[in-house]
């Protein structure tokens, strides 16, 4: 039986449950119970998904500590090279992830760390978290400026699109011009 198979279990006709929507739902007991069945702390899905993903990127602090606790990789990766650090929107979170070892130079395969994370954060309105990486000093001072060129630079490209032009004819100089 493959690792996904043994992290799944059939709880209706077409309901699905394994440790990783327990995890997504903050749901302890049931993951203590797929834990205790043999089900291996760090079990990933096809795209690297793992409880402690989950418990990061949603914010669930309690499930995080029991599993990091319990013995989670903190510095797991998902098939996006992604370190739940990486994927993490909670202060709280990130604190807890930082205590147990989390590697705060870590990148993704695109090469991404935590000044990108932070720019996706200030795009989703997420305030606080940006403040706490900006004051924690993961945030370089030059950061509204690099937001800045970003969202201009997209506002560009929306604007090229919109006329009906493609970015290859943005990119070349109109010769007919004078």
């Amino acid at each position: 039986m493959d690792f996904i198979a043994q992290a799944t279990t059939a709880s209706g006709d077409n309901d699905f449950d394994n440790i990783w929507v327990s995890s997504t739902e903050n749901n302890l007991e049931k993951v203590q119970a797929y834990l205790a069945s043999g089900i291996n702390i760090n079990a990933q899905d096809e795209h690297g998904f793992s409880p402690i993903h989950a418990a990061a990127s949603y914010g669930h602090v309690n499930l995080l500590e029991y599993l990091l606790q319990n013995g989670a990789d903190v510095n797991l990766r998902d098939s996006d090279g992604d370190t739940p650090l990486l994927i993490c929107e909670d202060q709280a979170c990130f604190e807890m992830l930082e205590r147990y070892g989390a590697d705060i130079n870590a990148v993704n395969t695109e090469s991404c760390g935590l000044a990108e994370k932070a720019i996706g954060l200030a795009e989703e309105g997420n305030e606080a978290m940006v403040t706490f990486l900006f004051n924690r000093g993961f945030i370089p001072l030059d950061f509204k400026m690099i937001e800045q060129q970003q969202q201009e630079q997209e506002h560009t490209m929306g604007e090229v699109h919109a006329a009906g032009s493609t970015t290859a004819d943005a990119a070349e100089p109109n010769m007919d011009e004078n």
